[in-house]
Order: structure tokens, then C-alpha cells, then sequence
């Protein structure tokens, strides 16, 4: 995803003084700002302050619609993507073309969306809920085809946001409603992998990954570590519960974040103007008692500088985890010879091993001819190579092994080719835990590489797949062998895979702490019509013992074994 950033400047503010008529003691500030889009296109906006605080920043709800359009419009080139708004009585209605809608009431302070994930779909998406979306964007290289008449998407129940409960507040004043700006950001940039943020009374749209960017780090983070605005701090800490109470993939793990804090003794750390004191729990919050795989920290706040620091824990599950890949591919590279991130294909008597550490691909690649494994640098690109010689010089091979059994995970649209690549097409189930929404994609893949679906592309059918997992088989890695057994479409051997069923989703913080948790895309198995999660990993037909994983001549054995 590519690391553009929408810009907002403030060349000159504009103080404007308005008395509410529902809450009578209200003023608010205005800013006029000039919302840069790139290099190409300005949009004119503004900043509004409540009550003298000059340090959250507010938007109109008319505003905040334009905002949320250049969004998903230009910088996810999503030009269908379509709005309007309208205010009607003490609220405002954000309404998506096709149906879905938004409703803010300013006299409760919550946000009731009709249907969130129909909502946030993109307009090119076949349906909603499906991560892989981007491979369905017009002049994407055909990856697979969803297939309507099998697939379909089952709306969840309407969801409110109270934002009231945590102290977040909306106002009304006059003929026009304000929402906070990091509060608008969590609900409506996050789910697409954006942050709308503020900083030195400037805002930003930023995509997910953008403190990779030096220059950016440079510009958004400090030098030295500082004290925080109270208002920010306070802030901070109440949009840190509202998120993990509403938004977090594995709600039912904890009903009340602000309980869980106040329990945990890190409440009065968080709120801190301390910065470093707050970062320091935040951490330890974050990696220790959260302690989810798909779950980290990325850096303290604006306030201090970029990155984890001396002192932050990694957590017990992610500790166990990296020790236990140290183990994997330390008898791996003493078995095989591999090291470092693998992409390879080899053959044993009658069975082909397909080896790969990550679900990714390089779409610019898509369709290459590939000759050499040495020229193999994604999944995909892999699983051409695999084809080429199946269909040729190892014809013969009978048993296919997908080894993923160091696979942390990847790249939605990886996983759905791989899933479907020998069979030629695939089932995929995902559930939303926020609001119940259920989807099943149904799809046809190109594993020809012609950029088209037909025929061709079952040529490898007749092959029996077998899938080598491991408690290391996270997240993409996790929700491979779940769809080859959900599909019946092979045999998974190994240990049990390491959960992780839920997408990741980023969050920026109103002082800037970056983080990202367990999202609310949900990868499911569907069994008489019920969606199961994912996260307590997939079983395997054949259990094996550590010491035998990378004993091939041993598997292929095994596998002969069990076939006949």
C-alpha cells in the first residue's frame, strides 16, 4: 500500500464565538485550514475548538463527510464511493449510496450505524467483509473471481456507539454537530488502513506503514520526550477504552477496559502528561495484558520519539512465540538447509513440498514466466514456479505438501490464491464480532497465471494436498489450514495451527501512540450454518511429533501410509 499522505495546513485562523442552543455555556473556536491532497488537488476545511480547548480538534459533520470522501476517493482510489448528508432534528445522517447509513445524535452523543461493514465496503467490493477486496479494484491483475451465485453476505444487527460513556463528546450548536477528530478517525479511517490525525494544529490522512517513511517519522514524532497537553492526555485514555470496548476483535474477553485499567493499576499511568510514564503503560498494557499475537505497540506518542524504548515488554505469548520459531528453524536449516525467509520447491519421491515463511505477492510480477526458484520473491510467484513443474518434468508427483509450518502470516489475497490454487477455486468464510455480519466468499482462481478463469486452471485437481502446520502457522498462516479443511480440499498434518483469526486493524491515538489490534474481520468456519472463529487453530488429521517435520523421506512415508 502505497505511503501517500493528505495534508492539511493552517495558513490562517478564523475565531468564531457561537452560543449553543442546546447547551447554552458552549463556544466554539474556528479554523479555517486548506486540505492538500498530494501535490494535485486542494480542498478547503476546518478545525473547530470546544469551550478555549485548543488541543482537540473538532470537525462539522459536513466537513468530516468531504474529509471521509477525499479519503476513500483519492487517496484509496475509490472514485464510486459515494455520500450525502443531511441534518434532521438533534442529529445528522451520513448515508452511503446503495443503502447503508450512519446516524450521529448529538442529544444521546452516539453513533448508530445501520449496517457497519456494508457501510465501510468499498464501492468496487463484491461483498462486504471480504479483506482480499483490493484484487477486485479496476486494473488489479485477475488474482481470482468471486463467483456471485455462491457467494452471499448476511447483514449483522444495527451497532451504537455510546460515546458518551467514555467521557467523548459530540456537540450541537446551533444548526451544525461536531464529532472529535481521533474519534471520526477510529470509526471511519481505521477500518481502511488510514489515520486522520493532527499535529502543531495541522491534519493528516496517513496510511497504514506511513513511519516507515523517515521523513515522515521525523515530522510527526519529537526529539526529546515532553510533557502532555491534560486535555490530551484525559482524551487519550478515554478513546483508548471506547476502542478496545467496541472495536476490538475479541470483545468478550473483557466487557470494561476502564475496570480492567483501574484493576491493573495502569489507569492513572495512561493519563499521565508524563509522556514517557504513559508510553511505559501503554506498553505494558498492549503487550502484557492484552498479549494477542496480532496486537502491538508500535511507538509512544508525539510527544517523545519514534519507536519502541528501552524497557518495553514483548508479553509471554509473543516471547514463547519467537522462542519457538528459533526452535522450528534452527532444526529446519539443520534438516534442509534453509535460512533465513523460504520460498522453495523440492521433490521426494512422489510427493512435491512447497515451502513458504509468508502469505504475499507482488502483483506487477503476476503472470511472469518463472524459471529459476532463485528469481522467487513471493507466494505467489512461488506457486507459479510449483505449477510450471508439476505440469511438466513432475508430472508424475501424486502428493502435494504446502509447508507452512513457519508461516507467520501475510497477505489476504495470498491466501485466497494458495487456498484455491490446485483445485481452482475456494471458500472463504469471515464473521463480524463487532456486528454480527456474516459473509461467504465463494471464488474461481487463476492459477494459470493467463489472467483469466477456465478450465486450465484445474489442471492440478488431481493431486492430493496435504498441509504441514504448526503451532507458529498464525494468522494468514492459521487461516490456510482452516480453509483447506473447511473445503475438504486436503489433509492437515503437524501440530495444531496458532490461531490469529482475526485481521489486524491500526489505531492512532489523539497524542499519538500507534498501535494496531485484532480487527473486525473474522476468519470463520462454517459448520451447519454457524460461523466458528478461527482462533482456537485447526486440528490436525495427522499428528506429528517436532522431530519428524523435517524428516521429508519420514513424511513422505507418512503420507504414502495414510493415502493408501
Amino acid at each position: 500500500m502505497k505511503k501517500d499522505i493528505l495534508l492539511f495546513s493552517l495558513p490562517s485562523v478564523l475565531l468564531v464565538s457561537l452560543v449553543s442552543c442546546d447547551r447554552a455555556t458552549t463556544t466554539i473556536n474556528k479554523a479555517d485550514v486548506v486540505i492538500h491532497i498530494g501535490e494535485v488537488e486542494d480542498v478547503e476545511s476546518s478545525f473547530y475548538y470546544v469551550n478555549g480547548v485548543t488541543s482537540i480538534p473538532y470537525l462539522e459533520m459536513d466537513d468530516a463527510m468531504t474529509i471521509l470522501l477525499a479519503n476513500r476517493n483519492i487517496l484509496l482510489e475509490d472514485a464510486k464511493y459515494s455520500l450525502t448528508g443531511t441534518y434532521e432534528g438533534d442529529g445528522y445522517t451520513m448515508k452511503k449510496k446503495g443503502g447503508p447509513s450512519v446516524y450521529f445524535d448529538f442529544a444521546s452523543e452516539t453513533v448508530t450505524f445501520s449496517s457497519r461493514s456494508a457501510f465501510q465496503t468499498e464501492s468496487y467490493s463484491k461483498l462486504p467483509l471480504d479483506p482480499a477486496v483490493i484484487n477486485q479494484k479496476e486494473g488489479k491483475s485477475m488474482f481470482y473471481a468471486v463467483d456471485a451465485d455462491s457467494s452471499f453476505f448476511i447483514p449483522g444487527k444495527p451497532v451504537a456507539f455510546d460515546l458518551a460513556k467514555y467521557g467523548i463528546h459530540m456537540w450541537k450548536v446551533g444548526n451544525k454537530g461536531y464529532i472529535p477528530l481521533s474519534t471520526f478517525s477510529d470509526l471511519f479511517f481505521s477500518p481502511s488502513y488510514t489515520y486522520l490525525t493532527e499535529k502543531n494544529g495541522e491534519g493528516y490522512i496517513l496510511q497504514y506503514g506511513f513511519q516507515d517513511n523517515e521523513t515522515l517519522r521525523n515530522k510527526f514524532w519529537a526529539k526529546e520526550v515532553g510533557i502532555r497537553d491534560k486535555d490530551v492526555a484525559e482524551y487519550t485514555y478515554n478513546e483508548l477504552c471506547f476502542v478496545m470496548d467496541n472495536l476490538y476483535g475479541f470483545k468478550s474477553r473483557e466487557d470494561d477496559y476502564d475496570a480492567l485499567l483501574s484493576r491493573a493499576g495502569l489507569k492513572d499511568k495512561i493519563k499521565s502528561t508524563d509522556a514517557r510514564a504513559s508510553s511505559l503503560a501503554l506498553a505494558d498494557f498492549f503487550q502484557n495484558y492484552i498479549d494477542d499475537l496480532h496486537t502491538a505497540y508500535f511507538s509512544e506518542g508525539f510527544y517523545g520519539p519514534y519507536g519502541r524504548f528501552e524497557g518495553s515488554p514483548l508479553g509471554s505469548s509473543r516471547e514463547k512465540y519467537q522462542a519457538l520459531m528459533a526452535e522450528y528453524q534452527s532444526a529446519r536449516e539443520a534438516a534442509l538447509g534453509y535460512s533465513g525467509k523460504v520460498y522453495d520447491y523440492s521433490r521426494v519421491g512422489d510427493t512435491a513440498f512447497i515451502t513458504f515463511d509468508s502469505f504475499d505477492f507482488d502483483p506487477s510480477k503476476y503472470g511472469e514466466t518463472v524459471a529459476d526458484l532463485s528469481e522467487v520473491k513471493d507466494t505467489v510467484s512461488l506457486l507459479q514456479y510449483a505449477r510450471n513443474k508439476l505440469l511438466n518434468e513432475d508430472s508424475d508427483v501424486k502428493n502435494v505438501v504446502y509447508d507452512i509450518s513457519c508461516n507467520g502470516g501475510g497477505d489476504t489475497v495470498a491466501l485466497y490464491y494458495a487456498s484455491g490454487f490446485l483445485s481452482g477455486e475456494s471458500v472463504v468464510h469471515i464473521q463480524s464480532p463487532i456486528d454480527g455480519s456474516k459473509t461467504s466468499v465463494a471464488f474461481k482462481v487463476d492459477s494459470s497465471g493467463d489472467k483469466a478463469i477456465g478450465e486450465d486452471d484445474k489442471a492440478l485437481a488431481d493431486k492430493k494436498l496435504f498441509v504441514l502446520e504448526s503451532e507458529l502457522s498464525f494468522s494468514c498462516g492459521n487461516a490456510f489450514p482452516n480453509i483447506i479443511a473447511d473445503n475438504r480440499a486436503g489433509t492437515l498434518i503437524g501440530k495444531t495451527s496458532g490461531g490469529g483469526a482475526c485481521c489486524i486493524a491500526p489505531y492512532l491515538l489523539p497524542d499519538g501512540s500507534l498501535y494496531q489490534i485484532s480487527g473486525e474481520c473474522m476468519f470463520s468456519t462454517k459448520r451447519n450454518g454457524d460461523y466458528l472463529s478461527n482462533e482456537q487453530g485447526a486440528l490436525p488429521d495427522i499428528n506429528l511429533a517436532p522431530s519428524s517435520f523435517y524428516n521429508r523421506s519420514k513424511l513422505v512415508s507418512i503420507i504414502d501410509n495414510y493415502v493408501a
